[in-house]
């Protein structure tokens, strides 16, 4: 079941945002090559976020909502960034590792990359 994503308050303004259009290319003879969108949604978003300085109890909550995809359903978040009026909100899903760093006392930093998706 999607997920909201919590406490987008506590992320970090060292958020990094990459972008990668997806196109498909054919290359043929003496060089020239041609390329087309993949898709009508090519462009993709993928965000390396950091929440900082989070609780215990803020730590568990994030943890909680990352948990609950299990990997595989996607967090519904309106990115900084976002076009669109209102903006936009959009969908993803993790992307690799969700790493915890404890920072003193019950102060942890979290870092998870969120990949957009255009599921149905």
């Amino acid at each position: 079941m999607p997920v909201a994503l919590p406490l987008t308050d506590r992320i970090s303004q060292s958020a990094l945002l990459n972008e990668t259009y997806r196109v498909k290319k054919a290359q043929f003879g003496n060089g020239y090559s041609q390329r087309a969108k993949d898709g009508i949604n090519n462009k993709v978003q993928v965000w390396q976020l950091v929440f900082s300085a989070l609780d215990a109890t803020e730590t568990a909550t994030l943890r909680d909502a990352l948990d609950s995809t299990e990997g595989t359903d996607y967090i519904t978040w309106t990115p900084y960034l976002s076009t669109g009026s209102p903006a936009e909100e959009k969908r993803f899903v993790l992307d690799g590792q969700i790493e915890y760093g404890v920072l003193s006392g019950d102060r942890q930093d979290v870092r998870v990359v969120l990949q957009e998706v255009f599921d149905v």
